[in-house]
């Protein structure tokens, strides 16, 4: 296949706006560490569970116990992107616990993996 041909196929699956959408949140993420967020978690929603639940006294090992104002920007963000695209509806999983489960190993090896 050419390389031209490659490109073609490439454009049918990769939205110029997704791309853009990735950059603003890595530049964001960068931005967001480097003026006070904690170096190991610029934009990671592990890091705000981990701040929330300091915040409410959950845990006492004393790393940023505070709600951080993301948290509440990306719920509303979200909120507002659902309710102008007219895409609020509620969806249920099909094996909920399992889903629970893998989300809880996967935040479990993510602040294990941030020390």
């Amino acid at each position: 296949m050419r390389l031209q041909e490659r490109a073609m196929n490439l454009r049918k699956y990769v939205s110029w706006w997704a791309v853009a959408t990735g950059a603003a949140i890595g530049v964001a993420a960068a931005l967001l560490s480097h003026y006070g967020n904690p170096p190991d978690g610029g934009l990671t929603v592990i890091c705000f569970e981990r701040d929330t639940a300091g915040a409410l006294s959950l845990h006492t090992f004393g790393h940023h116990p505070f709600l951080r104002p993301e948290i509440f920007a990306l719920v509303f963000g979200a909120f507002a992107a659902a309710l102008l695209t007219r895409s609020f509806k509620a969806l249920s999983a099909p094996s909920a616990a399992l889903q629970f489960g893998v989300g809880a190993l996967i935040s479990f090896g993510a602040l294990l993996f941030m020390g």
